[in-house]
């Protein structure tokens, strides 16, 4: 009897010790880096440059690339639909030595600067944990002002244009675009993104009823960003 209670003694403090030395995951000493990665990022801010390219009187199809600097913030919680609201500030320029228009003494050059903002909403067509593909429509506002080659504002030219002819110096954005997103297991990131952005105004290159094309300018714009977690879920 004393032999088999020493024997049931022995593995009951063998079972123990074999318990207690098996590996467990132990949350109160994981560092903050660790417990987030388990977690979804709900919020993540954003940052970039990009270059731009203008289509309108002066130019018949996108070819002078300028710059653009972007900053913004996206909600990344929803599979299919998240916003982002973003500011910006770039440049357009054309050139064409060679316009015309009969009657007319438009300007042959110009450099347009624009800083404005955008809310948009983002479909993600594909959304894993590390990559996102993407398309966006957004609404935007922008101030932008026009100058010639020596930096003269072109809005204080009035020769430059038919008589009394003047225009806003606000604009409404429609961006239309198509973009990638990877994350790395940090949830830092990088993306790509490519589109229109499809302004409501005839003016970014000072030229409107003595132009030759039909409709408004536009600007497309390629953007590089890097992104970084704000808020955690």
């Amino acid at each position: 009897m004393k032999k088999h209670f020493l024997l049931s003694l022995f593995f009951c403090v063998f079972s123990c010790n074999s318990f207690a030395q098996t590996p467990t995951t132990d949350m109160s000493s994981a560092t903050p880096t660790q417990i987030k990665t388990e977690k979804k990022v709900d919020l993540l801010l954003y940052g970039g440059i990009g270059a731009v390219a203008y289509r309108g009187d002066l130019a018949d199809s996108y070819q002078k690339w300028s710059s653009w600097f972007h900053i913004g913030l996206q909600k990344n919680r929803r599979r299919w639909l998240n916003p982002r609201v973003e500011v910006f500030y770039g440049t357009l320029s054309g050139q064409n030595s060679a316009y015309t228009f009969e009657g007319g003494n438009p300007n042959l050059f110009f450099q347009t600067s624009l800083i404005g903002g955008s809310m948009n909403l983002q479909l993600n067509i594909i959304k894993q944990k590390s990559f996102m593909l993407y398309v966006s429509q957004g609404l935007g506002l922008a101030y932008y002002w026009i100058e010639d080659k020596n930096g003269n504002n072109l809005d204080k030219q009035p020769q430059t244009r038919t008589l009394g002819e003047v225009y806003s110096p606000t604009l409404l954005l429609l961006p239309s675009s198509i973009g990638a997103t990877y994350l790395f297991p940090n949830q830092f990131g990088l993306g790509v993104e490519a589109g229109l952005q499809n302004t409501m105004t005839d003016y970014l290159d000072n030229i409107s009823k003595w132009g030759k094309d039909t409709g408004n300018d536009n600007a497309l714009r390629i953007k590089f960003s890097f992104y970084a977690p704000v808020v955690w879920k």
